[in-house]
């Protein structure tokens, strides 16, 4: 699969699940911190920063969100999974990645210990609303959805 998309003016080719393409977000995001934090760029730069406060990174594969912590050490983050191993939450711990998660995977107990932490915790697809006031009253953070209502 492929997507053409515009970032901050940069033409950027994405590729679904390629190493070559973890490999081009992790530059592009390095290309744009390098030029963003040059003061005589200090408007472009407030509009960068606003641009990420509203972005939050998600990544299946560790290694682009560890890179970027370093070089954006307050970005939002969330690694996804499809499956769950307690290393997942050692890793997000240790690197302040929020969790994106298959909703069926989710339980209290695993929200409650992100929120210990001060990380968001994702469910990923949930189309029925039973599911989703259920882990609303578990705390949820946020819930994505293919319904819109």
């Amino acid at each position: 699969n492929v997507a053409d998309r515009k970032v901050l003016g940069l033409h950027v080719r994405m590729f679904r699940n390629s190493q070559e393409v973890i490999e081009e977000r992790i530059a592009i995001v390095k290309k744009l911190y390098e030029y963003y934090k040059d003061k005589k760029y200090a408007e472009d730069y407030a509009m960068f920063l606003e641009y990420l406060d509203n972005t939050v990174f998600i990544s299946f594969y560790p290694n682009p969100l560890i890179y970027t912590r370093q070089i954006l050490p307050n970005q939002n983050m969330q690694f996804l999974n499809f499956e769950w191993r307690e290393e997942m939450f050692e890793l997000c711990k240790n690197y302040r990645l929020g969790l994106d998660s298959r909703w069926d995977l989710l339980t209290k107990e695993l929200i409650d210990r992100y929120h210990e932490l001060g990380l968001k915790v994702n469910a990923w697809t949930v189309n029925d609303k039973k599911i989703a006031n259920k882990l609303i009253s578990w705390g949820i953070d946020y819930i994505t959805t293919n319904i819109l209502e």
